[in-house]
């Protein structure tokens, strides 16, 4: 194993791991703590180039996967919230929006 080879694995775990840590917050919270970094991210440092590929493929694939489905989530719950209440508009939203159109205008944006 070559120099360059060490340090380009190095770089990825280091990556990899904060890509782990990064991604914590969208994971559910019964999984936060229950899965190590190290275990995770430690098969890029000690074995063959193909299993080190695979696993950094399946790493970033699932935590890819993780954030798209709680950020779609997110939305859905926000569309939803307004529709659900027809009766009562979203008050919050465009309160809020007209006080940033009010603050655009104040400063020329607008």
């Amino acid at each position: 194993m070559g120099m360059a080879e060490m340090l380009s694995r190095a770089v990825l775990f280091y990556v990899l791991c904060s890509l782990v840590i990064l991604c914590s917050p969208f994971a559910p919270k019964s999984d936060r703590h229950s899965c190590s970094v190290l275990l995770l991210c430690s098969p890029v440092l000690f074995v063959h180039v193909y299993p080190a590929v695979a696993s950094v493929v399946s790493i970033v694939g699932l935590h890819a996967r993780l954030v798209y489905v709680s950020v779609s989530k997110r939305h859905v719950v926000f569309a939803s919230d307004c529709v659900s209440n027809a009766s009562r508009p979203c008050v919050e939203h465009s309160e809020l929006a007209a006080k940033l159109l009010a603050a655009k205008r104040a400063h020329g944006m607008v």
